[in-house]
C-alpha cells in the first residue's frame, strides 16, 4: 500500500532530502519510547518492528534508487553492488553476529534494557548519518535543470 499509493504522492510533493531525514525518525521515536519503560509491552515492541520493516522495505528501497538515477550505468551498477554487499548483507550479518554474542559475553547482565539502549544509540547514529547525507542530495529543481541541459 505504501509503495503504490502513499509513496508516489509523497515523492512528488516532498524533496528527497526531507525523506532521507524523515526515515530514521519513526524508529528513533519508537526506541526512545521503549527505552523509558522498564518492561515494554509486546504491542509496543511489535509496532516498533513493524515500523522499522515498513520503512526498510517501502521507503528505503525507493529512496536508495533515487540516489543512483543521476549516475551512468557503470557507476550505478558498482554503487548498487557495493551498497548491497557492504551496507545491507554484511551490515545485517555483522549486527546479528554481535547481538548473538553479547549475551554470551555478558551473561544475564545483558537483557532487553541494554538492547533498547543500543537501539537508541543505533537510531541516533542513523539519524545523524542520514542528515549528513541529505545535505549532499541535490534539490529536485536542480536535477530537472541538469537534465534539460543534457
Amino acid at each position: 500500500l505504501l509503495q503504490f499509493a502513499v509513496l508516489p504522492f509523497l515523492m512528488n510533493k516532498v524533496e528527497p532530502k526531507m525523506v532521507w531525514r524523515f526515515m530514521p525518525m519513526l524508529p528513533m521515536i519508537c526506541v526512545l519510547i521503549m527505552s523509558f519503560q522498564a518492561d515494554p509491552s509486546l504491542l509496543l515492541v511489535a509496532f516498533c518492528l513493524f515500523a522499522a520493516k515498513c520503512l526498510d522495505y517501502s521507503f528505503r528501497n525507493v529512496v536508495n534508487e533515487m540516489v543512483y538515477v543521476s549516475l551512468d550505468f557503470d557507476s550505478r551498477f558498482l554503487g548498487k553492488e557495493i551498497n548491497g554487499v557492504f551496507g545491507n548483507r554484511l551490515g545485517k550479518s555483522g549486527i546479528s553476529f554481535i547481538l548473538s554474542g553479547l549475551p554470551y559475553i555478558y551473561g544475564n547482565q545483558f537483557g532487553l534494557y541494554e538492547l533498547t539502549r543500543l537501539a537508541v544509540i543505533a537510531a541516533s547514529c542513523w539519524f545523524l548519518c542520514a542528515y549528513q547525507l541529505s545535505l549532499i542530495i541535490p534539490r529536485r529543481q536542480a536535477i530537472k535543470d541538469e537534465r534539460k541541459t543534457l
